[in-house]
This record gives structure tokens, sequence and C-alpha cells, in this order.
């Protein structure tokens, strides 16, 4: 036997109030001198013995009426099979968490392991009875309780557990817990019990090896732990898909390899990987990959038009259905407008013939060419890009209206004249977005030779057109800008003096490309060698085209914001989830752009944002593959996780677990039983008493 409020015991003290009213309220025998009666004497020691039995009696039972009732107000507790005989169960207070991450999705024989857990949870209910109170809850990164509180009907939790549906979301188990044992420490029953259904997936449950920060569970609270998972992995699903940082445009071929991975024990041949762009099929391929392993899928598609475009590539089914597509988008854009800013308009005409060399050129780049008088009159914001070609020093208006532009989303590309404000270019730009520092002119002496490009980095988007050959043409530059390495940038080509020639670096949202020279015919040969042109029309187009166009890497339920520019606060905006469903969603305007909020995009797909009926933006979500890898932790490891806790395994498949949790519960209540022998007492009491003053005294 045991008692749940143990402390309460000490008031039994109290029982030995009895025993001082008794010793304080002692009948004191006064002597009288009387004439000798032998009879009567005979009749008083007899009066006398009975009455010390009847006030023992009555010590004894009054000191068992406060013991009963201290006993009953300390709930005792019987354990074991022979408790069934007495009393009723004591009071429970459980929490039931229900892995719904996407490892749980995975298809077994027996259908998916989620829909294993559910039937578990939902037999579950039958171990609680009248009193007993209950919450479910699912759990993933994150956790959700349908009622927020305790539930005493269990139908009501029946019928939340088939409401419940997996998730696209990754595990971690931490914050189920630590809420769950939150809840379990405001509950005042006695029982207190803990129960995680999960498969307990490798990629997820190893967060649980730090335990800091979490809510304690309450002492002699139990957590019992039932493990789903797949004996018998089957799964194949693309990792990741990369356009190789290649710009797109129509009527240009574009490579897209995939990273496909194999998560079974064994090597599969045959495996068909399709492409689908705007909803067709554009490619098939067939490949093998290696046990436990990875191979590379690769197609070639042609865009034929601007726009938004959307696709993904497919496996075939296997176990786990939502890591067989992985989706993409992208845009293509019909023009990029281009401001080139000169000190004046005439000195922008290399960079204007580099674009369209004749009036009838074809050219996605539509550039507007103006000197530094005409640039209040402009409004930024329409253009894609900015070129500063060289200018020697800008009005505090003037930067800042460009500065605004950049750090919004807006790019740039600037050309450091060796010449220019010092000051203004080394504080303002190089220090503040590039890192590094302008350190004047370097100057070759005429007849002593000059400097050349060199280490550019032909990987890159801008030079990648070069990457096959061997050697460059030498470009020969008499008067370049020497610039410190750099802090935060990346270097992209170097003089060779060993100066930083061209940097690419963040400016707030946006991007700049910076190039340290002018483009005067008396500083290089620069505006006079083919490499020219590519790198005016590449780097614009890679800036106003950044690859950032083509999204995928995201996962769902990621709660990052979308830039989007181009729309005004007038507009109303709402987004298309790939169910065809649509939700308002109210962005916050900076400058040219704006942030979409996609916190509750949880699925994976293609979405799209409306601005009064029309796509302004696409953008694609898919599932972490990690989380679908089908290993799961050892059960006894996840015990050895959890010291100091009063943890069990349950075997879902075993119909006997109740009798497991029954025969870790408390047992039976018998506070009623000590409450109804404290009445008996006290009633036997009171008729003791009665019977007591009812006899003749011993004066009569």
């Amino acid at each position: 036997m045991g008692f749940i409020n143990s402390l309460l015991l000490l008031f039994g003290g109290f029982a030995l109030v009895p025993i001082l009213v008794h010793l304080l309220n002692r009948h004191r025998v006064k002597v009288v001198k009387f004439s000798s009666l032998r009879y009567l004497k005979n009749l008083q020691k007899t009066r006398m013995r009975r009455l010390k039995i009847r006030q023992l009696l009555l010590l004894i039972l009054r000191m068992l009426i406060v013991l009963a009732i201290v006993a009953a107000f300390a709930r005792p507790t019987l354990r074991g099979d022979y408790s069934s005989g007495f009393g009723s169960a004591a009071r429970t207070s459980a929490v039931i968490l229900l892995d719904n991450s996407l490892s749980m999705s995975a298809e077994t024989r027996d259908g998916t392991l989620f829909q294993s857990g559910k039937d578990f949870a939902l037999r579950l209910l039958d171990v609680f009875g009248e009193g007993d109170e209950i919450i479910f809850a699912t759990f993933n990164n994150g956790i959700e309780i349908p009622g927020d509180k305790f539930h005493m009907d269990v139908s009501v939790v029946e019928k939340e557990i088939e409401k419940s549906e997996v998730s696209y979301l990754t595990t971690d188990p931490r914050l189920a817990l630590s809420k769950a044992s939150e809840l379990l420490s405001k509950s005042m029953n006695s029982v207190r019990e803990l129960y995680v259904i999960s498969d307990f997936s490798e990629y997820g449950w190893e967060t649980l090896s730090d335990l800091s920060g979490m809510n304690p569970l309450p002492e002699a609270a139990a957590i019992y732990l039932i493990p789903v998972v797949d004996n018998e992995p089957d799964n194949i699903k693309v990792k990741s898909l990369d356009f190789g940082r290649q710009l797109i445009y129509p009527g240009r071929p574009v490579q897209i390899k995939c990273q496909v991975g194999n998560d079974n024990s064994t090597r599969v041949d045959g495996i068909l990987a399709s492409l689908f762009i705007d909803d067709k099929r554009v490619g098939q391929t067939d490949f093998s990959i290696p046990a436990s392993g990875e191979a590379q899928v690769e197609f070639v598609y042609t865009f034929e038009s601007p726009g938004f475009h959307s696709g993904y590539v497919e496996l075939p089914d296997d176990a786990i259905l939502s890591d067989n597509r992985f989706y993409f988008t992208l845009s293509i854009p019909r023009t990029i407008k281009v401001l080139v800013i000169g000190n004046a308009e005439e000195d922008n005409l290399f960079i204007k013939l580099a674009v369209r060399p004749q009036s009838d050129t074809p050219t996605q780049i539509d550039i507007k060419s103006i000197g530094l008088s005409s640039l209040p009159r402009e409004d930024l914001f329409s253009y894609d890009c900015i070129v500063l070609n060289a200018v020697e020093y800008l009005s505090e208006s003037a930067f800042s209206a460009i500065d605004k532009f950049v750090s919004s989303g807006g790019n740039i590309l600037l050309f450091v004249p060796p010449d220019g404000d010092q000051k203004f270019y080394d504080s303002r730009v190089l220090k503040r977005y590039f890192g590094a520092r302008l350190l004047g002119a370097r100057t070759v002496d005429k007849g002593s030779g000059y400097y050349s490009l060199k280490n550019l980095t032909l990987s890159h988007p801008v030079f990648s057109r070069y990457a096959g050959l061997d050697k460059l043409p030498e470009i020969r530059f008499a008067r370049i800008a020497r610039i410190s390495a750099p802090d935060n940038a990346m270097i992209l080509g170097r003089y060779s003096s060993g100066d930083p020639a061209i940097l690419e670096s963040n400016w707030g949202q946006g991007r700049a490309v910076l190039f340290a020279g002018d483009l005067k015919p008396e500083s290089s040969e620069f505006v006079r060698h083919s490499l020219f042109v590519t790198f005016i029309n590449r780097t614009i187009e890679y800036l106003a085209s950044d690859m950032t166009r083509v999204s995928g890497s995201q996962l769902a339920g990621e709660t990052d914001d979308l830039i989007v520019s181009g729309i005004t606060p007038a507009q109303q905006i709402e987004i298309l989830d790939p169910n065809g469903e649509k939700r308002l969603v109210t962005p916050k305007h900076t400058g040219r752009s704006s942030y979409i909020p996609i916190h509750d995009a949880l699925i994976p797909g293609i979405y799209r944002v409306m601005a009064s009926d029309t796509t302004v933006a696409i953008f694609a979500l898919n599932v972490d593959t990690d989380e679908t890898a089908q290993r799961y932790l050892e059960i006894g490891e996840i015990v050895k996780r959890m010291p100091g806790i009063n943890t069990t395994v349950l075997d879902a498949s075993d119909s006997k677990f109740a009798d497991v949790i029954n025969e870790n519960r408390h047992g039976r209540e018998l506070w009623h039983l000590f409450l109804l022998v404290s009445l008996g007492l006290i009633a036997v009491e009171m008729f003791v008493a009665r019977s007591g003053r009812s006899e003749p005294s011993e004066s009569e």
C-alpha cells in the first residue's frame, strides 16, 4: 500500500489529542469518611472498572477516527492484481503525442506508419476510465494541440485522433516533449502519463541528445515510447536540382542536373526519371543507382518563351511518395531595363555600342543613357539595373537615391575611375559594401610595360563561355584603380599587379559588380577587346536576371519572406497554393521591393503570387529529403537519452499493452473506504458515549 498525498500523514499526530483530553479530564477521587459498608465498596469497584474500560474504548475509537480521516485525505492506494477488489482507480492525466512528420508517411504492408500510429492511439483510449483527462497532440518540428486543454470525454479525443493528418515537415521532438511536460506539471491528478508514438527517425530524434531548455517531466510521471517503424525500407528520392548558374534565355539550351539518393540496401537498375516543364513531360532518362548511394541524372531543355516557368523531376512511386518529385520555378525576363549614368551622356558611348552595336540588333536589354545632370529626373525603381560609368563624384542626394535603389533589391555595375574622388569611393562604396579600400591610381610609365587581366573566375556565369579556352586573349591596361583585398566580396579577376580587378558583393537586398578602372581608351584596350562586349552584356544579364530566379531550394514550412518587385500597396495580393486554394497576404513594401510572407506554405509544390488576378511571382517548395532517409534510432538509445525518467517501451502490436500500463500505475485508491471506516467509528463512538451517560451515576 502507498499514499498519494503522503505528506498529509503528518497530521496523524492529531490522534494524540484524545489522549491529552483524557488525561486532563480524569476523575479525581475525593476521600470521604463513611461508615463501613462492605457491599457498597464492592459495588463501587465494579462500576469504576466498567467506567475505565468505557473511557479506554472511547479513547481508542477517537484516535482511530482521527487516523482514518487523515489516511483518507492522504489517498491510500493498493498495487497488484488483488487491488481490483477494492475501490476505484486513481485518476490519470495523460498526454498522447503522435509524430506526424514526413518520415511517418512511409508506406508499409499495413498502410502508412502514421496510420499505424493513429490506430494505436485509438486503442490506447481503452485504458482510460471515468474521471481521467487526456490531451492528444501531433508533433513534427512544432506541436499542434487541437483543443489545447485536457478532455475528460474520450469521444472528443477519439475525433481529434481520427482527424489528424501526416505533414511534410521534419521532426524535432524537443518542443513537443517540453510542452507535454508543462501540461502534465499543471495537472492535479496523481497518475501522470506521457505516450510518444513515433518512428524515432534518426534525422529528427538525434536532436534529443541535448535536453537543455526543456521542461522536466513531473516527478513520478511515466513516459511510454511506442515505436512504429518500416522494417523493409524502399525509397529512392530526388535530393537536389542544379541549373549550374547558367544564364537562361529563350532559344538557349539549358542543362539540368539532378542528384538522386537510394535509401535501399541493394542496387536498383532501370529507374526512369522524367522532366516536366509547365505541366508537360519534356524528357525522360533511365539510370541505375548503387545500394545506399547516389547517382546524377541530366536533362537538356530549351525554353522557347520568356516569362514564368515551372517544372519538376519525377521518379517512380515507392514507400515515400513526397520525395519522388523535386519542384522548381524560374523567370525569364522579357526585357531588362538598364540605366547607364556617366559624368556626361556622351561618356556612355562604348557601353551603348556593346549592348546594341546596330539599331536593329536583337537584344533583351533596353538601355537608357544619361549624364549626372539628368539623374534627379529619373525614377530609378523603374529599372532592373544601373551602370555607374566611372562617375568621378556623386552628391549626397544622388548617391542616396542609388543606394536606396540597390539596397532594396536593385542591382548595380560600377566602374571605379582611378582619378575619382577617393574619399567618396573609399568610405561610401568600397569600405561599406565590399570591405575594401581605394588606395589611389596605379599607372604604367609610357614604354615601360602594362598591366593585364589574370585569374578570371571562368566558372562564374559572366565568364563561363570562356571556360573551355586554355588562355584568354591579353588585354593591356595602362592605368587602373588600386583596391585592397576585400573582406566581404568575391574576387572574380585580378590584374597582373596582384590588385583585385573585378569584385562581386551584396549591397543590402541587391547585388553589385565592381570593375577597378574606367573605360577611357587612353587607360586601356578594354573597350576595343571582344571580352568587353561579353562582360557588359553578361554582367547586366547576370545582375538583372539573378539565378535566384530559379527557386527550389526552399522547404515546405520554412518562414522566409518572398521578395517581389513591381506591385503597389493598392493591389490585393493572394497566394495560390498547389491545391488551387487562395489566401490573402499583406506584404511589406520597401522601395521597389515588396516582402510577401509565406509562413503558412506547408505543402510541397508550385505556388503563385497573384496581384489583382495577375501572376507577379512564382516559387517552389520541396521536402527535406534527410527526413525521409528511413533510418531509425534503436529504442534503447532513446531510453538512454532520458536518464532519471520512468520510461517504458510498449509494443504497438501487442494486445496486452494495457496490462503493462495498469501495472505501472499507482493502483486502486482506498480513500473512500477509509472515509467509510471513519464514519463507522464515529457512529460506534457516539453509541458508546451515549450508553455511558444513560447509566446511573455513582452518587445515586
